[in-house]
């Protein structure tokens, strides 16, 4: 069940996307995010996902894996669901709006399958840098902003840990019904947590000693800007430019 979520775990292989600078994958995925939110119709719709599953494709990792990100998400799925039915929501735009969580949910786990956490660290480092003028502490931010995108893994692995403990002294949660599972589940909740946030306060302490939290951190890598750094930071840009005249400009 948990070990099949990829959501902040990095996949080694050689690609076009793991090759790009990190900053210009955040800055692809935040304009992405922008472009979903302003996009009403479902053909604009259709075309971010397919533009979404070209990009997939691109890093060279089974499309199988970002599919099983999803079902982390299947409950809000539930929930907003059952929301438009109560307040009358369109089927069609409830859809839709599942669609956008969806891709860009695929977005945050193509980053982390393609980008090392330290990666990650000086992209958030080199993109909030501007806020050092204001006396703000950007390294500790970017810091806090990938711990809590690795306590997502950290959980599923806990997660893995106890059922596997539980399954050696004869609860199998696997073939249980699903009253079963849900009693699992809600009593290993608690120590789930417990371990995550101990395990996330390990790893923080342990970056914070090789001093990402400080602004003079020098990174061993080069991280290079590319042409395909600029080509793909201009094709999101000009997506958002065309959606913009069309749903705002008209």
């Amino acid at each position: 069940m948990f070990h099949n979520i990829m959501l902040g775990r990095y996949y080694p292989v050689r690609s076009k996307v793991h090759a790009m600078n990190p900053i210009s994958k955040l800055l692809c995925i935040f304009i992405f995010i922008f472009t979903t939110f302003l996009s009403t119709t479902w053909q604009l719709n259709v075309f971010l996902l397919m533009l979404t599953f070209l990009f997939l494709l691109l890093t060279n990792i089974p499309i199988v894996h970002y599919f099983r990100t999803i079902k982390i998400v299947i409950p809000i799925y539930m929930i907003l669901f059952i929301i438009g039915i109560i307040f009358h929501i369109p089927l069609l735009d409830s859809f839709f709006f599942m669609v956008k969580i969806t891709l860009i949910l695929f977005y945050f786990t193509m980053l982390t399958l393609t980008t090392p956490i330290t990666e990650i660290v000086y992209g958030f480092e080199k993109i909030l840098s501007f806020f050092n003028l204001f006396g703000l502490n950007v390294s500790a931010i970017a810091l806090s902003i990938t711990e809590s995108i690795r306590f997502i893994p950290n959980m599923v692995d806990e997660g893995s840990r106890i059922l596997t403990s539980a399954a050696s002294r004869g609860i199998d949660y696997k073939h249980s019904n699903l009253i079963t599972k849900l009693i699992i589940l809600k009593s290993m909740g608690r120590t789930i947590l417990s371990l995550s946030i101990k395990r996330s306060e390990d790893l923080r302490k342990a970056m914070a000693l090789r001093l990402y939290h400080s602004n003079k951190r020098t990174n061993f890598r080069m991280n290079r800007w590319k042409i395909f750094d600029s080509y793909m930071i201009m094709m999101y840009a000009l997506v958002l430019l065309l959606i913009i005249k069309k749903e705002i400009l008209g």
